[in-house]
């Protein structure tokens, strides 16, 4: 196991889990939620 800082390369395999698991989260339900937690964890310098 590694762990590290996640990185700009991680973004879309994070996306994807969270994708997956969005049911369970309240405010991912739809995908303009899903499309602002995106806008949230995607801040490019």
């Amino acid at each position: 196991m590694e762990i590290r800082i996640a990185n700009e390369c991680d973004i879309d395999g994070w996306m994807n889990l969270v994708s997956k698991v969005r049911d369970s989260f309240p405010g991912l339900e739809t995908k303009e939620a899903l499309t602002e937690h995106w806008d949230t964890v995607f801040c490019p310098n």
